[in-house]
C-alpha cells in the first residue's frame, strides 16, 4: 500500500507539472498514506512524502524550463519552507499527544537544532569502540544483515541498535540520533567515512544527472522516482 501511494505521489506531481491539474483519486491515495503515518505516531515518513514531492517537482520544472537553477527567489522559498516544516513538525507533536507542557516546545526546538551533532561529538569524546562483531558493517549495514538473518534463520546476523537515548550537559534528553556517521565510525573508525560517503556522493550524483534527462515519451521515469524517494535520506544525512 505504501508503494502504491508513493507511485500515486509520483503521478500526481508529474501531472501537476505537465498540465497543472490534480486528480482527486491520486490526492486521496497520498492523503490516506499521510493519515496512516500520523496514526503510527511517526513524522519522519511525512517528511519523505514532502521532500519527494518537492524534489520531483523541481526537476520536472527545470526540465520544462520553468525554473532556473540558482535563482535567488527559489532559495528564499526553500528557506521559508524549511522554517514552516520545522514548526509543523513541532505542532504535530500536539496531535500525537507527545507534549506535556509548553517547555516541550523549547526542548524539541533544542533537539532539532543540533542534538545529533552533540550526540556524535559526545560519542567521539568518550567512545569505547566495540569491534566485537565478527561481520563487516554490523551497524552500517544493520538492516541488510537483519534481513538476511530473518530470511535464512541465522540469529547471530540480527544485531541490536546502538542508537541509545542521550542527555546534554544540562540534563535535557536530546534523543537517539547521532548523524549518519555514527554507525560508520562505530564499525570502521575514521577510515570508513571517506569511501562510504564517497559511494553515496557518486550514487546521488549519477542518479540526479540521469533524472535530469527526459525519458522516452510515455515511460514511467523510475530514476526520477528513485531519486525523489531517496532524496530525504540525503537531505537529513546530518540528522541520522
Amino acid at each position: 500500500t505504501n508503494a502504491g501511494a508513493f507511485i500515486m505521489l509520483y503521478v500526481l506531481v508529474h501531472n501537476f507539472s505537465a498540465v497543472r491539474k490534480i486528480r482527486l483519486s491520486h490526492l486521496i491515495a497520498v492523503g490516506l498514506m499521510c493519515v496512516l503515518i500520523v496514526m503510527n505516531g511517526s513524522r519522519s515518513p511525512l517528511l519523505r512524502v514532502m521532500t519527494m514531492a518537492l524534489i520531483m517537482f523541481y526537476i520536472l520544472e527545470c526540465r520544462n524550463g520553468r525554473i532556473r537553477r540558482g535563482d535567488p527567489k527559489l532559495l528564499k522559498w526553500i528557506v521559508i519552507l524549511l522554517v514552516v516544516v520545522v514548526i509543523a513538525s513541532i505542532v504535530l507533536l500536539v496531535f500525537m499527544g507527545r507534549t506535556d507542557s509548553d517547555r516541550d516546545y523549547f526542548k524539541y526546538g533544542f533537539i532539532y537544532a543540533a542534538a545529533p551533532i552533540v550526540n556524535l561529538d559526545t560519542y567521539l569524546t568518550h567512545k569505547k569502540p566495540d569491534y566485537g562483531h565478527q561481520i563487516i558493517g554490523a551497524q552500517t549495514f544493520r538492516t541488510f544483515w537483519n534481513y538476511m538473518g530473518k530470511l535464512f534463520h541465522v540469529e547471530h546476523l540480527r544485531f541490536g541498535n546502538i542508537n541509545k537515548f542521550a542527555f546534554s550537559r544540562n540534563k535535557i534528553e536530546i534523543g537517539n540520533v547521532y548523524t549518519m556517521y555514527y554507525p560508520i565510525l562505530y564499525d570502521f573508525n575514521i577510515w570508513g567515512v571517506i569511501p562510504l560517503t564517497g559511494l553515496m556522493a557518486w550514487f546521488y550524483g549519477q542518479t540526479y544527472r540521469k533524472a535530469e534527462r527526459k525519458p522516452r515519451k510515455g515511460k514511467f521515469d523510475f530514476r526520477l522516482f528513485l531519486y525523489g524517494y531517496l532524496f530525504n535520506d540525503l537531505l537529513f544525512a546530518f540528522f541520522s
